[in-house]
């Protein structure tokens, strides 16, 4: 089940997709809404990653109450933000309820080229946070392949694919953003 969030969001591009996965041999169902927010560089882009930051965090209280998406769900994505800054300072505001928990990475190199760009990231729901194995993310950089920064890049862009191990079921699979 996939579908574009449109209603509501109030812009004419990059809006959230989602899919409802269930694995392949057995185990419980979860959700990926895919994002990509507004790149940054002046006040008006901060202020759309704010408002689609807090659209995202809506989105997922919206399918935790509704019954028929599971309550395990992944917010994954380019942010253009680092945490700190938006849309992260509205997908969890620090005064609010713990809806989605960021998964950590253990450096902020985040895109091939530009070294220290931190971008991309996995939110996870309660439910969801529960089932990350070290409540961490992981990178998968070039030199893991043997790969050139220019190979690397004509198979994954410039962004570097994170990924986080998740146990559902009693079975571990990987979750890959890239």
């Amino acid at each position: 089940k996939y579908k574009a969030w449109l209603d509501g969001y109030r812009y004419k591009n990059r809006p959230p997709f989602s899919g409802v996965f269930k694995p392949v041999n057995g185990g419980d169902p979860f959700v990926i809404i895919s994002n990509h927010a507004y790149p940054g560089g002046n006040e008006k882009a901060d202020e759309h990653r704010k408002i689609q930051g807090k659209f995202y965090r809506e989105l997922v209280a919206k399918m935790l109450k509704d019954k028929t998406y599971p309550n395990t769900i992944f917010l994954v994505g380019d942010l253009n933000g680092s945490p700190g800054r938006s849309p992260h300072t509205t997908i969890q505001p620090k005064n609010e309820k713990m809806l989605l928990h960021l998964v950590k990475k253990p450096d902020s190199k985040g895109t091939v080229t530009h070294g220290s760009s931190d971008i991309d990231h996995i939110y996870a729901s309660n439910l969801a946070w529960s089932r990350v194995s070290d409540k961490i993310s992981h990178v998968i950089r070039p030199e893991h392949y043997n790969e050139s920064d220019t190979k690397f890049e004509q198979i994954c862009s410039d962004h570097l694919p994170v990924f986080v191990d998740v146990a559902l079921n009693k079975k571990w699979f990987i979750l890959y953003n890239a």
